[in-house]
This record gives structure tokens, C-alpha cells and sequence, in this order.
């Protein structure tokens, strides 16, 4: 039957969207650069007309001229550096679609097309203003002009809109809001999100928001901090109560936002409600569990107490925490059902009280989803066991980040084992506390897979990264950075993967394993790898397998390891011979010296002293001629500089800090002198400057949300299973920035 309704339909609009048939009514085109009679045999026969993939092409000034029936114009995917005058002779124009325009101005003919009913002129950045006469497009019933940054003021003619419907006029922010938008009567849709120009007193705000009956959505993200007073704040949330029909309600990012008045919960039709990133908010209102049609409550970045929220009837959004009900007979988790959110965190999954309360918030529709976070606490009792949970919640294909923590059984679902077919655009994965877990999916086939983190995998002692080749469409993932941290039984085989960084922390059976069962078709196992952080290592550094098949290694950083003697393995020295950036920190007390092989680094351009027990710096400091960056900190037990230090010419920046012996040896002047020719000497005290002042900064700014989606993995397993210590982060932090990448 599909096959009979598909064949008809296509007869039946065969000569319709035929570009050479004198009755073709759509056309779709891929130049717009040309006049539109070279691709449309009659083009006064088409109604509907689609510019797709057109790129940096510029607009013709006359490309549909010929077109004057048209009712239907789409010019989202050209490059228009000024909208065409002819514009005006498509009287017959219901819809235009002309974002991103290049120019300062729309021409005036647009206001004689009286029969339009829809305008996008979103992203026209330029526009700096809209013609006198807009109020003459009185069949005007959607206006976007939301991101039109430079346009300073309505026209006095805009309130003669009044059949406007759908109004966006997100970060207009020059535009003053008056007391005229009461008399768009008609608006179901309004956003104001980003406006900082609301040029009304309280008595007028209130007229203004009591004449908009018909307002279904409401956004006024980040724009009522330009209403200074506390009191002008409640007066405009007290008038929204009013909007008895209000469905969608966006007040996020709104630090003026301390409290919610109680007749906000007036609004019984209020399906979503927007409070992200209101910070200063502490208290909701007491009567919320009362709005039954409430189903979205979203809190991102408010810390409010876990108790304010879990009686409502609504999914607190993007953290939703699983509650058992008091009887203990199921959970709160169907009340993901009806949401659809961009992020979602599902945390204490371990409620969950059926198979079926997982699939009936069929997951798998909600393909908004791009971040998706999984999260059992370990060694707490289960309702369902952790597979049969994890195997209803299939991710949506649409899902660009996955994290799953506290994972409790011993084997995986058939999706997970199959994640290409699953989540083909899958950017970032991160995986935590999979204490039982024997087995890992096949990573290696995951071609856009680029952020890999594994922590604390303690019982998965094998990780197979190969990949087909041979398979259609099948290609090596290319990650920018690898991180596995306390997998002590972990041994990747054939091969690392082909990562750009390398972050390994407790993983010593990975360190000295790597390249000891080569791959069966015999490629080499040598990685493109740049950079590598080692941490917490107690294999000795002459036994670490890794570092004979890193040719291109140009950054390392060793923390907290044991004997790094290389006397021993000439080939490891060999390798580093690459070196330009080291860091040495917290060694090992029985690592009184610096590592005699660093002399063989004839590359090394920066190097960090951080924390090491070393008492003096050898002579053989100043054959590092390539060394430019030196930098020595909390190293107490370094007295002094040695004369060889006049050697290294090269040397332009010269950092000091926390080491007060050594401080002193700054006093002398015959000391300074030896340092003349370096161009930035700075020497910090220990009160001045703390050992990790920028790395915890950048810990601080990621732990306010879930947008670095590493650092929300390390926050999620630091509040629930209190695992790693506070000065972990910042070595994560510094490791994301080694990286160079914000997230």
C-alpha cells in the first residue's frame, strides 16, 4: 500500500516541480547567482521557489523577477549581500525567508507586499533600520528579527501590526519596548530574550503584558536585569501571572532574579518553565506542585536544595534526579516523558523500579537531545539491574556527548556494543566507575568520535580500539584527546588509539603493556601522539613501553611518579629527542636530582619545575641551548642557580615562584647579573602567588554547569562517590588546557 500512495503521489507532482514543464509550480535551485529564467524554462508558472547549498554565491539582483506569482520565496541558503528591489513586484508573496542580510537596509518596496504573511530577517546583523511604512503589511502575521543587532527603533508604524502573531526580537537589544506592544492583541508568541531596553514604568509594563490574552510563549532570557529595582522585577513576573493561557515561560540567566512571587502559580496552563542560570534564586514558590500542567522545570546553575523540587509534578531539567515513591512501587522517571531537552543529566538511575517505567520515556524519540548523562551511585542496592536499565534507554541518534557513571553490571547491552550504528555523530564519551564491567565496546569504530575518558574501570582488563577498514563507510577515529585515569587491569589492543593527547593517571598495566601484542595485519602501533601526561605511575619510567612508539612527541608531563633513571634505555632517550615542552612535578623524594638524560633533549624549549624535592640544579642545566621558558615552582629545597645558566642565551622568560631559599639568592647583585640576558625575570613569594591560582580558576568556571562535558563526568563521580581528591581537578583542568581547547 506505501509503495501504491508513493508512485501516485509522485505522478501526480511530476510536472509540478519539473523545471522544464509549462505547468512546474516548485523549483528547487542550487545558483542564485543567476538569472532565473536559465534554470526555469516558464517561471511565471511557479508558486513555491528554494534556494539550496548556494554557498558564498551572491544573490542575483533579478533572479526571480520573472516569478511574479510566486507565493513562496526561500533565500536561507544564499549569500545576500543586499536584497533585490524586484522584491516589490512579487505582489502574490505570502512567505519570505531572507536571513543574514549584508546590507544597512531593506528597500521601502517591501512594504507593498500586502499579501505576506510570514518575514524572517533573522541574522541581518547590518540592518539598521526597517522601512517607515511596515505598518502597511497588515497581513503581516510572523516578524523575525531576532540577532538584528543595529536596529536602534521601531518605526511609529509598527503598531499598526496588529495582526502579528509571532514576534522575535531576541538581542534587538537597541530596541526600546513601549507601551505600543499592548496593542498587538493578537501575539501568541513573543521573545524579548537578550533585550535591555524596556522603556516602560510599572503601571505601563503592567497595561502593556494585561492586553497580550493570547500569549502562549514568553521569553524574556537575560532581559530583566536592565529593571534595576527588586520591585519593578516582582511588578513584571506579578503581571505575567495574569497571562492565563501562558504556556512557555523563559526567564533564565536573570541574576535579578532573586525569588518567584507565589501567583506565578496562577498559570495553570504553564507546561515549561526557564529559571537556568538565575543564580541569586534560592526558594520556589511554595504552591508549584499544584501547577498540574507543569512538565519542564529547568534549573541549570541554580543550587537549590534537592527537597525543593522532588515533589513537584514537572522533570527538573537538565539535572533529573530519580526518586522511588514513598510506597517504593515505582518512580518519578516517567516525568521525562513529555520533555525533549538539548541536555539531559538522569542521575540515581539505581530507583528506577521497572523495565517498563525506562521505556515509557521513550528516550530514543528525543532526538533534541545532544548531551546525555547516565549516572547509578555505586554500592547501593538496585530495584532492576543496571543492564536491563541501560538496555531500555537507548540514546538518541541525535546525541553528540554521552556520559555513563556508577554503571554496576558485569556486561553491556547489544546497543552499546554497537554505538556506530547507534549514535553515528557521537563526539565525546566518558565513562566512570564501571567497577564490575569486564568488556568495552568497540571504540575504534566511531569515526567522529574526538573526547574519549575512561576513569576508573577497574575490572575491564582488555579494550579492543581496532576497526575495519574494509567495512563501507568505516573509517579510524581521530581523537583530539584521550584520558584514562585508575584502570590498573587496562591493556588496549592491537593499539592506543590515534589520539593527539594522551592524559594516563593509575594506569600502570597500560603503560608498560602498549605495543607488546602488535596488530595481526602488521601495521606499525607508533601513535601521531603530541602530547602526554603521566600521573601516578609506579612503574619505573625505563619500563614504559608507550614512549618506543611516539615519534612526533613534543609535550610531556610527569607528576608524581617513581625512579625516572633512563641510564638504561638509550631508545626512550632517543624518542624524546622531540621534546620541546616538559614538566616535572612532584617527584619522588628519592629523586633528589634532575634526571640526567633531560641533556639529551636538544629540542627542549620550556621547562616546569613543580614540587620536586631536587636541592640544586647540575651544572649541565646550560647545554639546554634551545631552552626559551624556565619555570621553578615550590621547589623549596633549590638554593640557587648554576654559573652554566649564562650559557643558555636563548632563554627569554624566567619564572620563580614559592621557592623562598631561592629567593633570596635574588638579592646579590652579582646574582642579577648572571640573569642580564634573560628579557622577563619575575619572582614571586609564596604569599603572593598560589601553585595553581590558574588552573583551579579554570576548575572553578567548569564546575558551574555540565558544558565541559569531562569536567561534569569528574563533578558527577566527585558528589556522588567521593572519589578523587580536590587537587585531581585542577590536574584535570590543566590537562583540558594543555589540550587548548575551551569547552
Amino acid at each position: 500500500m506505501h509503495d501504491l500512495v508513493h508512485d501516485l503521489a509522485k505522478e501526480i507532482l511530476a510536472h509540478q516541480i519539473n523545471t522544464v514543464g509549462i505547468k512546474c509550480r516548485y523549483a528547487l535551485l542550487t545558483d542564485c547567482s543567476k538569472s532565473l529564467e536559465l534554470s526555469v524554462k516558464f517561471p511565471a508558472t511557479l508558486k513555491v521557489l528554494h534556494f539550496r547549498d548556494c554557498g558564498k554565491r551572491e544573490l542575483c539582483g533579478d533572479v526571480f523577477s520573472a516569478a511574479k506569482f510566486l507565493c513562496v520565496l526561500d533565500l536561507s541558503e544564499c549569500f545576500i549581500k543586499k536584497l533585490p528591489y524586484c522584491i516589490g513586484q512579487l505582489k502574490q508573496l505570502r512567505v519570505l525567508y531572507a536571513p543574514g542580510i549584508q546590507d544597512t537596509m531593506i528597500p521601502n518596496c517591501i512594504t507593498e507586499l500586502s499579501e505576506l504573511n510570514y518575514l524572517d530577517l533573522r541574522g541581518s546583523q547590518k540592518i539598521s533600520a526597517l522601512p517607515d511604512s511596515i505598518g502597511d503589511m497588515k497581513s503581516l502575521m510572523h516578524l523575525d528579527l531576532s540577532y538584528c543587532y543595529e536596529i536602534c527603533e521601531l518605526p511609529v508604524s509598527f503598531a499598526k501590526l496588529k495582526q502579528l502573531v509571532h514576534l522575535d526580537l531576541t538581542y534587538c537589544r537597541r530596541i526600546s519596548i513601549s507601551k505600543s506592544f499592548g496593542g498587538f492583541t493578537k501575539l501568541q508568541y513573543l521573545s524579548l530574550a537578550g533585550q535591555t531596553n524596556i522603556d516602560v514604568n510599572r503601571r505601563e509594563l503592567s497595561e502593556v503584558i494585561d492586553n497580550l490574552t493570547e500569549l502562549r510563549y514568553l521569553n524574556l532570557s537575560g532581559s530583566i536585569d536592565s529593571m534595576i529595582t527588586s520591585d519593578k522585577v516582582h511588578s513584571l513576573l506579578a503581571s505575567i501571572s495574569t497571562l492565563s493561557g501562558l504556556e512557555y515561560l523563559d526567564l533564565s540567566y536573570n541574576r535579578a532574579c532573586s525569588s518567584i512571587p507565589e501567583s506565578i502559580c496562577n498559570l495553570r496552563k504553564l507546561h515549561a518553565l526557564d529559571l537556568a542560570g538565575c543564580k541569586k534564586l534560592k526558594k520556589l514558590p511554595d504552591r508549584m506542585d499544584q501547577m498540574v500542567s507543569l512538565k519542564v522545570l529547568n534549573l541549570k546553575h541554580v543550587r537549590l536544595e534537592e527537597l525543593a523540587v522532588s515533589h513537584f509534578n514537572c522533570a527538573s531539567l537538565p539535572h533529573f534526579v530519580v526518586h522511588a515513591s514513598g510506597d517504593r512501587c515505582c518512580s518519578n522517571i516517567i516525568r521525562l516523558q513529555p520533555t525533549n531537552p538539548v541536555e539531559l543529566w538522569i542521575d540515581r538511575l539505581e530507583n528506577v523500579n521497572s523495565v517498563e517505567e525506562a521505556h515509557g520515556i521513550k528516550l530514543i524519540e528525543k532526538q533534541k537531545i545532544e548531551k546525555l548523562r547516565f549516572q547509578w551511585t555505586v554500592a547501593t542496592g538496585r530495584f532492576v539491574e543496571d543492564k536491563e536499565v541501560l538496555k531500555i534507554l537507548v540514546p538518541p541518534s541525535s546525541a553528540h556527548i554521552l556520559t555513563i557513571s556508577g554503571y554496576g553490571s558485569v556486561s553491556i547491552p547489544d546497543w552499546f556494543m554497537d554505538l556506530r550504528q547507534y549514535l553515528p555523530i557521537l563526539s565525546q564519551l566518558y565513562l566512570c566507575n564501571f567497577l564490575k564491567c569486564n568488556n568495552l565496546p568497540p571504540l575504534g569504530e566511531l569515526p567522529n568520535l574526538r573526547w574519549l575518558g575512561l576513569y576508573y574501570m577497574k575490572s575491564s582488563q582488555e579494550w579492543n580500539m581496532g576497526y575495519t577498514s574494509g567495512e563501507e563507510g568505516a573509517s579510524e577515529p581521530k581523537l583530539e584527546c584521550l584520558t584514562i585515569e585508575h584502570c590498573a587491569k587496562l591493556r588496549i589492543k592491537p593499539c592506543v588509539p590515534r589520539a593527539t593527547s594522551l592524559f594516563i593517571r593509575g594506569c600502570d598495566a597500560m603503560l608498560s603493556s602498549w605495543g607488546e601484542s602488535p596488530p595481526h595485519n602488521g601495521t606499525s602501533c607508533s601513535s601521531p601522539l603530541t602530547q602526554l601526561s603521566v600521573e601516578d605511575s609506579k612503574v619505573l619510567m625505563h619500563q614504559w613501553r608507550l614512549l618506543h612508539h611516539l615519534p612526533s612527541l613534543s609535550w610531556l608531563s610527569i607528576v608524581s611518579c617513581s625512579d625516572l633513571n633512563l641510564t638504561t634505555s638509550p631508545e626512550i632517550i632517543q624518542r624524546l629527542s622531540s621534546l620541546e615542552t616538559l614538566c616535572l612535578e612532584s617527584l619522588s623524594l628519592n629523586q633528589a636530582e634532575l634526571p640526567r638524560w633531560l641533556v639529551e633533549l636538544t629540542s627542549l624549549q620550556e621547562l616546569t619545575l613543580r614540587e620536586c624535592a631536587i636541592t640544586t640544579l647540575p651544572e649541565w642545566l646550560g647545554e639546554l641551548t634551545s631552552l626559551k621558558n624556565l619555570e621553578i615552582k615550590h621547589c623549596e629545597g633549590i638554593r640557587s642557580f648554576p654559573d652554566s645558566i649564562k650559557q643558555l642565551t636563548k632563554l627569554e622568560y624566567l619564572c620563580v615562584d614559592g621557592c623562598p631559599t631561592l629567593e633570596k639568592w635574588f638579592e646579590s647583585e652579582e646574582n642579577k647579573m648572571r640573569l642580564a640576558h634573560i628579557r622577563d625575570v619575575e619572582v614571586f613569594p609564596p604569599s603572593e602567588y598560589s601553585p595553581y591560582s590558574d588552573e583551579q580558576d579554570v576548575a572553578d568556571d567548569s564546575s558551574s554547569g555540565v558544558d565541559n562535558a569531562e569536567g561534569s563526568a569528574y563533578m558527577g563521580m566527585q558528589e556522588e562517590q567521593r572519589v578523587p581528591p580536590p587537587q585531581a581537578d585542577t590536574r584535570l583542568m590543566r590537562h583540558v588546557q594543555m589540550c587548548c581547547v575551551v569547552l
